[in-house]
């Protein structure tokens, strides 16, 4: 499971945005890094998003807390989405057709990592919506898969086509 550049930087802080950000900008959300993402607003509205600069396969994601001075935070339950164009975005779901709730963070240092039981084949961009967090919404992520290097285009032109 190959990390898609946000951890390593592969990713550009321009590329890394959010719904409201305080203290640290959505750029430091950033895998292993020292500082975090931390929403401005407590709700199940906020969310944390990557473009992706080429269509891209997802397989996984990993998410981690921060320790803001002396505040632990981290997103204990949490959603994704996608999308095509940055505009209209689909849930992510398995077993039918209810939205995944993955689990989080217990802590502001471990890393929670899931594997995508259906992975999002096409995309460009991703979100992960918070549903329950520890004192305030503040996280670093990753996403694993490949990039469109090694992608079908067969697949993107399907996906394309049921959009």
């Amino acid at each position: 499971m190959a990390s898609l550049g946000l951890e390593n930087k592969d990713i550009p802080d321009s590329a890394i945005t959010a719904s409201s950000e305080q203290y640290y900008k959505a750029s430091r959300g950033r895998l292993y890094q020292q500082e975090s993402w931390i929403a401005d607003v407590k709700g199940t509205e906020q969310w944390f998003q990557v473009e992706f600069v080429n269509w891209t396969k997802v397989t996984g994601v990993a998410i981690q807390g921060c320790t803001y001075r002396s505040w632990k935070w981290w997103v204990t339950k949490f959603k994704l989405a996608y999308s095509y164009d940055g505009e209209f975005f689909s849930d992510y779901r398995e077993d039918g057709h209810n939205t995944k709730e993955f689990a989080g963070n217990t802590d502001h240092f471990l890393v929670v990592s899931h594997l995508l039981k259906n992975p999002i084949n096409v995309t460009r961009y991703i979100r992960i919506y918070p549903v329950a967090w520890n004192n305030g919404i503040s996280l670093r992520a990753d996403f694993y898969g490949c990039k469109s290097g090694t992608l079908d285009y067969a697949i993107i032109f399907h996906h394309l086509l049921s959009y």
